[in-house]
């Protein structure tokens, strides 16, 4: 696919050894006994310790064998999130968290696995009311700064101190947030399609409203795919991502869209210290590539990346483009 690029402007000691043998006597069997016990006594309670190897610091990992991780970001708001890790086990990995946009899941990622998972621990949040975060009605009182927080809370719950963030569609937005308020807290940063401002969503957001009340989300979803996929998808790709942003359930769409046209991030890029990539395509209609360059340029040390296509879901469109830059972006 051609491509337009720009380029703007208390501690663990090393190691502990236990001495083995062959053929262990009482006396051996002894000083090994002793050995484990000191051992234990230094090592954190995550830490393995294990006879006849050096003992390593490893950070804990999300586990991959619990089925249904989830947590409270806040009063009354859980969030589940997907852990990818085909990492080896014995070497220290980032943890990538990626967010996904309006009316999806951490599903919108699934194609980005294959990608990332060897190299990096997968994290794919459900943003609260999307999902397998449970449904929020109508009236729940929609803050983006608490998406922000949502993103600063799984990090907290992750047990790391920093992670790597990629976003799609407002996704992206909610990851420009979460740099720039957490500078600490986000080691390399990319956005994928999505804006720094959704201002301009105003003229948009009563119609969808209206007809998901009428007539449904499947019927919003089809109705709208066509700007938001782009023209080169098949009938197959298309099928998919109605059904995913079919589950959205109504209420949790109707509140988060009431609270869209609010989001504007503009001037906060600036203070974004990580490094960052930004992909958009040549026809997006969430704002022209000078547009996205605009602000993109304010990120002291960023890149943008334009794909040619008519779809502003960059990241469904151009799933394997995109997750290849993500992944060399992203590289150890």
């Amino acid at each position: 696919m051609p491509r337009l690029e720009a380029t703007p402007s208390a501690r663990l000691p090393a190691s502990v050894r236990a001495t083995t043998s062959k053929m262990p006597g009482p006396g051996v069997t002894a000083r090994r006994a002793a050995a484990r016990k000191m051992a234990a006594s230094l090592a954190p309670p995550w830490l393995p310790v294990r006879l006849g190897a050096i003992v390593t610091a490893v950070p804990p990992r999300p586990s991959r064998s619990d089925p249904m991780p989830e947590f409270e970001s806040a009063p009354g708001i859980t969030l589940h999130y997907t852990v990818d890790d085909f990492t080896d086990p014995w070497r220290a990995a980032s943890t990538l968290v990626l967010l996904h946009g309006l009316a999806e899941s951490g599903e919108a990622f699934r194609a980005f696995v294959p990608y990332l998972a060897r190299t990096h621990r997968v994290v794919r949040l459900d943003h609260r009311g999307y999902g397998r975060s449970p449904a929020l009605p109508a009236d729940h009182p929609w803050r983006f700064d608490a998406l922000v927080e949502d993103v600063a809370a799984l990090v907290r719950h992750l047990g790391v101190p920093r992670v790597r963030l990629a976003g799609g569609k407002i996704g992206g937005t909610v990851a420009l947030a979460a740099a720039a308020r957490h500078p600490g807290m986000v080691e390399r940063l990319a956005v994928l399609g999505g804006p720094a401002s959704l201002t301009g969503m105003a003229a948009r957001t009563p119609a969808w409203r209206a007809q998901i009340a009428a007539e449904g989300v499947r019927a919003w979803v089809r109705g709208s795919n066509a700007g938001r996929m782009g023209s080169r998808m098949t009938p197959g790709q298309l099928q998919w991502w109605e059904d995913l942003m079919a589950g959205t359930a109504a209420s949790t769409l109707d509140g988060f869209l009431r609270m869209v046209p609010s989001v504007d991030v503009t001037a906060e890029v600036g203070r974004i210290a990580a490094p960052t990539l930004v992909v958009t395509t040549t026809g997006s209609g969430l704002g022209s590539a000078e547009e996205v360059r605009a602000w993109q340029e304010r990120i002291p040390d960023s890149r943008l990346v334009v794909l040619e296509n008519d779809s502003y879901h960059v990241a469904a469109s151009d799933p394997d483009e995109t997750a290849a830059l993500l992944r060399d972006f992203m590289a150890p």
